[in-house]
């Protein structure tokens, strides 16, 4: 597979929903959620790392600068996960032969989640493996992230645009979505309220 597989997480939310709090900056066990979403990803198996931020965010930025992935900023972030994705897409090399695509509010993805994937890529025939949609479900069956799309979508997805990402890929693609196992529900777990973070804290740290 000439060009590798590369990883995208898309950090360039407004955490909205988190009510004034920057949830990325949250920390984990003395690690703030977007250095360990980071770190997941670059003991991976993958090619390199790629972390969408909001232009002129230092502080996300300043998290990423020691950790091994490249850091694309996005200008147009307010318009949603469309603009990241746009962002990030643009960034992977056209030789790749995969790109992963990640959430940075998902504490529960490891490099296992990732690399789960890549084998499961790697396994597929070589002559359809480039139109493949790869996509983590945990181990109760809910479909999840990452999602890793061959190098034929890279042109369709640095299209995207608005909030809904490439949900309507998904969507459309469904049928032939290859699913992959992974362990636990880390592949739905988003922590994205305070009574998110709440509940997970208990479940994980307090527990």
């Amino acid at each position: 597979m000439s060009g590798g597989i590369h990883i995208l997480i898309l950090a360039a939310g407004a955490s909205r929903r988190m009510r004034g709090d920057d949830k990325l900056l949250r920390q984990i066990e003395g690690e703030p959620l977007l250095q360990r979403t980071a770190r997941q990803a670059v003991e991976s198996k993958a090619q390199s790392v790629h972390v969408v931020v909001p232009a002129g965010h230092h502080e996300r930025v300043d998290l990423l600068a020691d950790s091994g992935v490249s850091i694309v900023p996005c200008r147009d972030w307010r318009e949603g996960m469309g603009a990241s994705l746009r962002a990030g897409i643009a960034m992977i090399p056209e030789e790749a032969s995969a790109v992963i695509v990640s959430l940075a509010d998902m504490p529960d993805i490891t490099a296992a989640h990732y690399n789960a994937l890549i084998e499961a890529f790697a396994a597929t025939a070589s002559d359809v493996r480039s139109f493949q949609i790869l996509r983590a479900v945990t181990a109760s069956g809910r479909v999840g992230h990452p999602v890793l799309f061959g190098k034929a979508w890279l042109k369709e997805l640095v299209q995207v645009s608005g909030d809904h990402g490439a949900r309507g890929i998904l969507q459309r693609e469904k049928r032939d979505i290859i699913l992959v196992p992974t362990e636990g529900e880390g592949a739905v777990t988003d922590l994205d309220t305070p009574e998110a973070w709440a509940s997970w804290v208990q479940v994980n740290l307090l527990g």
